[in-house]
């Protein structure tokens, strides 16, 4: 079965032969937890600068064609990951903390201009991993990502030659 996938900004499209898709997986897979109206929403609540929400928006519109299903792949990804955002605050909190920090550092003058390039992913991905192991004692975490991950794996094929 051919997968289809065309890039909004482009209209390129690449084609992908996937196969053991069953119907019952596509059905699943095509149901969504919010509407277009509500994932907007979800959206505009994030505390994150409105760019990164017009990105979000735009990905949300991604859809592929698997057979004569269409899927709203980039609103289901999103979903997922507000999900699992919901259930580990930390980690989610860490990251964004050790962002603010390195961006804070790489505004000061002088300074900044030196460390921030440095910092700044550092103390994002510390902080990440500072969230991520207090998320760990819980041990669901690694769990709900590799569910998630898990979730796409019948949609990965063969790339023709």
């Amino acid at each position: 079965m051919k997968a289809i996938g065309t890039n909004p900004e482009t209209g390129e499209t690449h084609t992908l032969e996937v196969s053991q898709i069953s119907a019952s997986y596509l059905e699943d897979f095509k149901s969504l937890t919010f509407s277009k109206k509500e994932l907007r929403q979800q959206i505009e609540n994030l505390s994150i600068s409105a760019d990164a929400k017009v990105l979000l928006e735009k990905m949300a519109t991604g859809v592929i064609k698997v057979g004569s299903a269409v899927i709203k792949v980039g609103q289901k990804i999103i979903e997922l990951v507000l999900k699992i955002m919901a259930k580990f605050p930390n980690a989610s909190f860490g990251l964004i903390f050790g962002a603010m920090a390195g961006v804070l550092i790489a505004s000061v003058p002088i300074i900044g201009l030196v460390l921030g390039p440095i910092v700044t992913p550092l103390l994002a991905a510390l902080g990440l991993i500072l969230g991520t192991k207090a998320d760990f004692e819980n041990a669901a975490l690694e769990g709900k990502i590799r569910e998630a991950i898990a979730t796409f794996d019948p949609l990965v094929g063969e790339r023709p030659a």
